[in-house]
């Protein structure tokens, strides 16, 4: 199942031995009162939560990192033609 964040947090623990990346997304909602006032407020959503071992995150922080420069390589070659 796909789903959609638009925040996320990492942390190490004490040892350096596990990351624990959390996934949310902010949602903004609407209230109305007993007035017919409407007040808007952003609710944060935790969406997943992914715990592994430090260095299965340094794979996929590398891992990250080298299809964003793939990508923009290939925009750059593309730009030159």
């Amino acid at each position: 199942m796909l789903q959609y964040v638009n925040e996320f947090t990492c942390t190490l623990d004490e040892a350096g031995k596990t990351m624990i990346i959390n996934f949310r997304q902010n949602e903004p909602k609407i209230e109305i009162d007993e007035n017919g006032n409407e007040n808007w407020h952003t609710v944060k959503n935790e969406i997943s939560s992914v715990i592994m071992e430090a260095e299965g995150a340094r794979m996929l922080a590398s891992l990250i990192n080298q299809v964003f420069e793939n990508s923009e390589s290939k925009a750059h070659h593309e730009q030159e033609k």
